[in-house]
């Protein structure tokens, strides 16, 4: 039998259970007789399957199936940028891999592995190869979805994607959304303690229409003040002149409060309303939401309520491993104070 046969043949009989976590392989001569393979050959998948996390040498002991093989304990997380990418910013995703890393190190035999999509054959290649050959645990997609053919060729590899539901991307994966009219009623409650009543919302273009429906019910009155834009694609000049336009109006007419619902608007947010006049913070009231943990600069007289990025990375875990449960999981943003009192208390996530 020859090399590629026999690594897929030793792969499969681990993640079938065959030989499972700590046991020791059949001795040498009896696998080598059963795959009338040279010693050579043999000595060369064994010394893969020990650098892909299969199996553990142990000397004179014999070779054991590793305690935490990959195909149990390591995941992929997938983003649609590579970090520094030139016009591309997301506070979230440096965040994911920031808490990735650390939980990782807490977690014993875990394995997060980061990769990038760059729209070419290439750049998926690698993420096909190793979840075809038992590498993934499970896939993580994070805010958008795969074409249906790389869906297609990642199969049976669970998969989660988080934000991007069924019903806004050609996917069956179970989804992680952020509930964005949690967020949006927690800005609203922080208004009218401090008696603002005419609010506006900053939110995602990509935001489905029911949920703009159901957002545009919450802020009552002026359900026109929903606005979409997209951080990254767009001209900012242009998403400017539309905040204008609102912030423009007579004082007894323009919105007093504004919530952002993704922190990557505040920068334009706040120089908009600067060029206006306005004082942030006292004229326009601000709560606006932010990823936790990251170094993002945070705007003095705003209000912030945290996705915290641990939350949600065990979260998806989670759905991977019990991937029988609801379509879609919904995680609730808190108080950006809280989240900090919780870890300078020393409280773990």
């Amino acid at each position: 039998m020859r090399q590629p046969e026999i690594l897929k043949t030793l792969r499969k009989r681990i993640t079938d259970g065959e030989f499972p976590p700590g046991a020791a392989l059949p001795l040498r001569h009896a696998l080598l007789a059963e795959y009338g393979s040279s010693v050579a050959t043999f000595q060369k998948c064994i010394n893969q399957l020990i650098q892909e996390g299969f199996l553990e040498s142990r000397g004179i002991k014999g070779t054991v199936v590793s305690e935490y093989p990959p195909h149990l304990c390591s995941y992929a997380l997938v983003f649609p940028e590579e970090p520094g990418q030139i016009g591309v910013v997301d506070t979230f995703f440096s965040a994911l891999r920031n808490v990735g890393g650390e939980l990782a190190a807490r977690t014993p035999g875990m394995h997060l592995h980061f990769y990038y999509s760059d729209n070419t054959d290439s750049g998926w290649r690698r993420l096909i190869e190793d979840a075809q050959n038992h590498l993934l645990a499970g896939i993580i997609f994070v805010t958008f979805v795969p074409s249906l053919e790389i869906q297609k060729a990642l199969s049976p590899c669970p998969c989660v994607v988080i934000s991007r539901q069924s019903s806004d991307s050609y996917h069956r994966y179970p989804s992680l959304e952020f509930d964005s009219e949690s967020l949006l009623a927690q800005c609203l409650e922080y208004f009218h303690r401090n008696g603002r009543h005419r609010a506006a919302a900053l939110i995602h273009q990509n935001t489905s229409s029911e949920r703009i429906i159901r957002m545009q019910k919450l802020l009552g009155s002026h359900p026109e003040w929903v606005l979409g834009f997209d951080h990254i694609q767009g001209r900012p000049q242009l998403k400017k002149n539309l905040l204008k336009l609102l912030f423009s109006l007579p004082e007894e007419r323009r919105p007093d409060a504004l919530a952002v619902l993704n922190e990557n608007f505040m920068p334009l947010v706040v120089e908009t309303l600067l060029e206006l006049g306005l004082e942030p913070g006292r004229d326009v009231l601000l709560a606006a939401h932010c990823n936790y943990p990251t170094d993002a600069g945070r705007y003095p007289n705003t209000q912030y309520f945290a996705y915290s990025a641990e939350v949600v990375l065990q979260r998806a875990i989670e759905l991977l491993k019990h991937s029988d449960g609801a379509p879609v999981s919904l995680i609730e943003p808190e108080p950006l104070i809280q989240l900090l009192k919780q870890k300078n208390s020393g409280k773990e996530f």
